[in-house]
């Protein structure tokens, strides 16, 4: 909004969106690749996740820190946790969604 305000006013370029959009930008980026990934699940698939993260305690680690307006600030706790391993093959299907 406030890059719009000052192109609106004639103070500034509206590239300055982009520069003040950047980090916003790279959070929304991650919450739609989760989001694309998670679709192509069948419920038996989020299931049988959701219960290997269970297993794995992931659970406590996503309720404090699993905010998912900030994606970034969390996933690569997922991914560098050593319990998670056996998630290695699903991580890869992520990351090419």
């Amino acid at each position: 909004a406030e890059a719009i305000a000052e192109h609106l006013n004639g103070k500034k370029k509206l590239e300055n969106y982009n520069q003040k959009m950047k980090g916003l930008r790279k959070e929304l980026e991650l919450h739609w690749k989760i989001h694309k990934y998670f679709t192509t699940l069948t419920d038996a698939d989020v299931n049988h996740l959701f219960a290997k993260l269970k297993k794995a305690n992931i659970e406590k680690m996503l309720a404090e820190e699993g905010n998912m307006d900030f994606p970034s600030q969390f996933v690569p706790k997922l991914i560098w946790n050593p319990r998670l391993l056996a998630f290695f093959p699903e991580a890869l299907k992520f990351w090419r969604s």
